[in-house]
């Protein structure tokens, strides 16, 4: 024992090791004391009752189960009541979920009760239809959800343009809505889009969303537009960002914190004077701005987490730091955020003007002459014919003439 233990380091853990020395007449039958023996095998489980057994009653015989032998130790909790646990649950979901699910509910009623009236009507005609219960909480079996979210998806139509179709990613969303509306009331295995038992449901979605992405609906998807540098610097030229005004230096420090900090729009942002500024005049603080610039376009506050994500791709920066900073989780939904300004829009489509020299795209391809011009020879008759309406026209004289991407050879041989 002195010769494996006489100056060497115990070592105990990855990151730490012990300096003390183990004792000369250290046995394994220290570690058992306290331990009830037992002639028969006992199961893991009889054990361990015994081995707390024996630790409590140690410890109550301490006295370390006593808070005032260690007031340090006290850790204060706090009571909370049932209403308050609902209240702290109810908060995890994010208030736009909450609005879109009510949105969600409130399309399955509308629907349910114009289509039952429509079934009355015609029923007086002898025409007797099953009726749809207004509320999907008290539609328990699974088939014959499958049943009425087949005929939603394809009956459903806006209410704001009575008749309109939704488009189809709007349709899903309303799927998404009502699900998370029945899980959150007691059917928390519900699953639409996987479970088999929906299958009808499923095959009914997908055949509406294409025929209405075939028809062209919900193609124009309207996005917040990303400032160019040239139209944020119109707005400091045009003093409507600066500091000359208290309304211009409150709209200054919506603009600046939202692009720096990538907000999404005017709610998380709380300013205050003598009473707090609503989040409704501030979500439309960049619509504002624009409309007093003449800037067109499809701009709102989230056109400033827009230039963020913008600029940063632009400039190189890895996607991951920029994830940092607009708190995306998904790479895809960032992805989406790499748009080309006006400028390289205008340069891409010049490169296939063939009319023009060749365009480089960030000047990776140096600027030639495009070799399509057509060398055309002209007939006598019709090289004087040519001269004489140009001598009419008063155009000088010349030996060749562009004219709609042609060269015409004047030859008077």
């Amino acid at each position: 024992m002195d010769s494996l233990f006489s100056d060497e380091e115990l070592f105990l853990t990855q990151n730490s090791f012990s300096e003390e020395r183990v004792e000369d007449n250290f046995s394994i039958d220290s570690i058992l004391d306290g331990l009830v023996a037992c002639d028969e095998p006992v199961s893991q489980n009889s054990c361990e009752e015994e081995l707390k057994q024996v630790v409590t009653e140690k410890s109550i015989k301490d006295g370390r189960t006593d808070p005032s032998n260690y007031p340090e130790a006290v850790r204060k909790i706090v009571i909370v009541d049932d209403e308050e646990l609902e209240k702290r649950k109810e908060s995890r979901i994010p208030p736009n979920t909450r609005i879109n699910t009510s949105w969600a509910v409130r399309a399955w009623s509308e629907w349910a009760l114009e289509r039952n009236g429509m079934i009355a009507i015609k029923g007086e005609t002898g025409i007797t239809l099953p009726e749809v219960n207004p509320d999907i909480l008290n539609i328990t079996h699974n088939e014959e959800v499958n049943y009425w979210l087949s005929k939603f998806v394809v009956e459903v139509r806006k209410k704001k343009d009575p008749g309109t179709f939704y488009p189809p990613n709007t349709l899903y969303q309303l799927c998404c809505g009502l699900q998370r509306y029945m899980r959150d009331n007691g059917r928390p295995e519900l699953n639409f889009f996987t479970d088999t038992s929906f299958k009808h449901f499923q095959d009914c979605l997908d055949a509406e969303m294409k025929r209405l992405t075939a028809m062209g609906i919900g193609s124009n998807v309207k996005e917040a537009q990303a400032f160019s540098e040239d139209e944020e610097n119109k707005l400091w030229n045009l003093g409507l960002l600066g500091d000359s005004s208290p309304r211009v230096l409150l709209d200054t420090m919506v603009f600046l914190i939202g692009k720096n900090f990538s907000l999404r729009s005017g709610k998380e942002h709380l300013w205050y004077g003598n009473t707090a500024v609503g989040h409704n005049i501030l979500g439309e603080t960049v619509k504002r701005l624009c409309k007093d610039a003449e800037i067109e376009g499809q701009f709102t506050n989230h056109s400033l987490r827009a230039t963020t994500a913008t600029r940063a791709l632009k400039k190189g920066i890895p996607g991951k730091f920029v994830m940092q900073r607009t708190g995306h989780r998904d790479v895809r939904s960032l992805q989406k955020y790499q748009r080309p300004e006006t400028s390289t829009k205008i340069e891409f489509s010049k490169a296939f003007d063939t009319s023009n020299e060749a365009v480089s795209l960030s000047g990776s391809i140096g600027s030639q002459k495009a070799p399509l011009k057509r060398e055309v020879e002209v007939e006598e008759e019709t090289t004087r014919k040519f001269s004489k309406s140009c001598d009419e026209a008063r155009i000088p004289e010349t030996k060749a003439m562009t004219f709609n991407q042609c060269t015409f050879i004047i030859s008077k041989d």
